[in-house]
């Protein structure tokens, strides 16, 4: 085991970015109020395993979390709702939503950022050209997650005059629900549903879900 350290040591101390990475390490821990220095070799042997793993060592396992960091600011899928609605443009989403103008601003920029929206350029006769922003093909996946919302909001947080909008098929207008379906498209009840860790992720902290876990309504 000595033999393998002294190897990390001098792969820490000869490589520049085992050095960042040290140093992003040493800053992170200062910010969550640890006092002192940490030690060498622990500042080593998180740097290395950065370098050979390619990933930042903060990135969560679990993909729900990856996804609220882009997703869950409240304004985030609101303004993912005018888009769908049709409304592209800059002013129609703040008219549209009541929201202050640096908000959006930052809503959408995180969401461009993200690879969820991208813009385009237009230009109105004697204006200068603007942005218009319309959804990916990441984005456009995002609209049965915005559905779902709607329809758990439609059961539990209901208004005495019904839904606002309802979810029809556009051939014969008949009702849409959001659930879940297996590989052949069968629809799979929460009784039927399990999530299982996966055996080929490198990484943990997404934890899968326990036989008897409650999932029926």
């Amino acid at each position: 085991m000595p033999g393998l350290l002294d190897h990390h040591r001098q792969e820490w101390r000869t490589s520049p970015r085992l050095q960042n990475a040290s140093q992003a390490v040493d800053s992170e821990l200062r910010s969550r109020g640890r006092r002192g220095r940490p030690r060498t070799t622990g500042r080593w042997v998180l740097a290395a395993r950065q370098h050979r793993s390619g990933q930042d060592e903060d990135e969560p396992a679990c993909s729900v979390e990856r996804s609220l960091q882009v997703l869950g600011e409240r304004w985030s899928f609101l303004v993912l709702r005018e888009i769908f609605a049709g409304r592209h443009r800059f002013a129609e989403m703040q008219a549209s939503l009541g929201i202050a103008s640096n908000l959006l601003s930052a809503r959408l920029k995180s969401l461009v950022a993200a690879d969820v929206l991208c813009t385009r350029t237009y230009q109105e006769p004697g204006s200068r050209p603007r942005q218009s922003y319309h959804l990916t093909d990441s984005g456009r996946e995002l609209r049965v997650v915005l559905l779902a919302l709607q329809q758990w909001g439609d059961r539990h947080r209901a208004r005495p005059s019904g839904p606002s909008v309802l979810r029809r098929t556009r051939g014969d207008g008949r009702c849409v629900h959001v659930g879940f379906v297996d590989d052949d498209g069968q629809a799979v009840s929460q009784n039927e549903l399990l999530m299982v860790p996966n055996p080929s992720s490198v990484m943990s902290g997404c934890p899968g879900e326990r036989p008897d876990a409650e999932t029926s309504d």
